[in-house]
């Protein structure tokens, strides 16, 4: 567990370790399933 602490450590946050196609990857991924929900749910309730 210390040699993981350490590593972390190196960053600012464990943001910053990932690179710039990580985050993309990421943040679309997060996109695509918040819209897909937000279809869900708006064919459930409407």
């Amino acid at each position: 567990m210390k040699d993981d602490n350490k590593k972390i450590e190196e960053y600012s946050s464990p943001w910053d370790a990932l690179d710039f196609w990580t985050k993309f990857f990421f943040i679309g991924t997060a996109i695509y399933c918040g819209i897909i929900l937000f279809m869900c749910v708006l064919y459930l309730f409407k």
